[in-house]
């Protein structure tokens, strides 16, 4: 029972401790602003560039689904453009029956 009771203690004590004990505190060198806007540039052109596979599944079967790839930019393009059309059949205004 007493060693229970120590095995106890001893997971609390890693557990409230654990944490702050593998912190990370070592001193980082902060870039200048020039260099952090390079970086940003250079990453956010990688970033659009990544391929990116989606799986789109038909409607109605389970057997029908279709793998695309396209780079994150032409997703981002081909959800703009169906954004837009939806905007525009939302504002289209149907015309009202007569009474």
């Amino acid at each position: 029972m007493t060693s229970l009771k120590l095995y106890a203690c001893v997971t609390l004590a890693i557990l409230c401790v654990g944490p702050s004990a593998f912190a990370d505190t070592s001193p980082t060198s902060v870039p200048t602003s020039d260099a952090k806007t390079t970086k940003k540039v250079v990453d956010q052109r990688l970033d659009d560039q990544t391929i990116v596979c989606k799986r789109e599944e038909a409607t109605g079967t389970r057997l029908g689904a279709t793998k695309t790839c396209h780079t994150r930019s032409e997703w981002a393009v081909q959800a703009s453009e169906a954004r837009s059309q939806v905007d525009g059949v939302q504002r289209t205004q149907l015309p009202t029956p007569p009474r």
